[in-house]
């Protein structure tokens, strides 16, 4: 008997009393919050919250990097605030303050590290408590907006817009609660809260057709361009279609990478796959290096997330990463939307602008 079908048939009933219990503890923290029992903090800056109801990579990140440049473009003082997960701090920690990054990645988590590379002219913060967070933003940069990262589930901070990625792919069999599905809450709070979803990765399978269907939130496309970028360790500009790599992914959604990286031509021998956020050693690193060596590969390509992980590990092989750019398809009708919704109409100073 093969190894899924053991699973199926024993372990997974087993998660039906944990999902039960899961929902009940959901409905009521949010009940909670509906009825104004647990509190709910405002600061000054508008806050726009970026976040999913699902657990696995969307594409959160990337959106966050494209809409705080589209927003600084509009001359907006953006700041962002993220939990910092699975870093070593506690507390409050500025990422970068705009000019420079201030930390190492294992003590403000691996993708609040990556954003601070990615991103100029704009302050990034990690604190598990939004709300203190978002007050030492405001009083240290003074931005006209917040951006606070992967922070549907978080109600404590007040935020003006909920912003909701949702991953063209997800299926029914996908959306159950935890821990049977990747639900971190009932679909049917998104009709509740959310204020608008960027649906990433294509277009919609028919069962999420069908769900959209019944939103009435404004519901805008991402378009993905995925690249090759950052040789390490090689001479070259770009791999050759017939050299092979190994892909190493320690991300939310592997196969997604592994998908990326075929559209992008690439001679696949193996895929290394880890679990989300996966701290690799140098251990590791020499490990998948030899495998590397003994399949033949030319190259070990990974993504940029992993990649903050494993090059102070100091690695002896050829990487390059694949890197992404999201767009917003009908970026106009999107930012005119936004500016409704939190009365951004007025004109931001341009000693006040940010360039990204």
């Amino acid at each position: 008997m093969q190894l899924n079908n053991i699973y199926k048939k024993i372990f997974r009933p087993l998660f039906y009393p944990a999902s039960i219990i899961y929902f009940i503890v959901v409905f009521f923290r949010n009940y909670l919050y509906n009825i104004k029992l647990l509190p709910i903090y405002k600061v000054p800056p508008k806050v726009i919250s970026i976040g999913n109801i699902t657990a696995g990579g969307t594409g959160k990140t990337p959106i966050v990097i494209a809409l705080a440049k589209v927003l600084s473009k509009k001359g907006f003082k953006i700041s962002i605030l993220s939990r910092g997960y699975l870093r070593k701090t506690k507390g409050t920690l500025l990422v970068s303050n705009g000019k420079k990054t201030l930390c190492e990645w294992k003590d403000c988590g691996d993708e609040a590290y990556m954003l601070s590379h990615k991103l100029t002219n704009i302050p990034i913060a990690v604190d598990e408590n939004r709300y203190r967070g978002g007050i030492y933003l405001t009083r240290h940069f003074k931005p006209d907006i917040i951006l606070l990262d992967d922070a549907f589930q978080h109600r404590k901070l007040y935020r003006d817009f909920d912003l909701i990625i949702i991953d063209s792919n997800d299926t029914i069999k996908k959306h159950k609660l935890l821990p049977l599905g990747i639900l971190r809450e009932p679909w049917n709070n998104i009709a509740r809260r959310a204020d608008s979803l960027f649906i990433t990765k294509g277009i919609p399978n028919d069962y999420l057709k069908k769900k959209l269907e019944n939103t009435s939130a404004p519901i805008f496309n991402i378009k993905t361009n995925p690249s090759l970028s950052k040789n390490y360790n090689n001479t070259k500009n770009q791999i050759q279609t017939n050299e092979g790599v190994l892909l190493l992914s320690g991300i939310g959604n592997n196969s997604f990478f592994k998908k990326t990286a075929s559209y992008l031509g690439l001679y696949i021998l193996q895929h290394e796959k880890y679990k989300d956020h996966f701290s690799f050693t140098k251990k590791d690193i020499i490990r998948i290096e030899n495998k590397a060596k003994k399949i033949g590969a030319k190259y070990i390509v990974t993504t940029e997330k992993d990649w903050v992980r494993i090059e102070q590990l100091k690695p002896k092989f050829s990487y390059a990463i694949i890197e992404i750019d999201m767009k917003i398809e009908k970026e106009k009708k999107f930012l005119n939307y936004l500016n409704k919704k939190l009365n951004l109409r007025h004109s931001p100073s341009k000693n006040n602008s940010n360039k990204s």
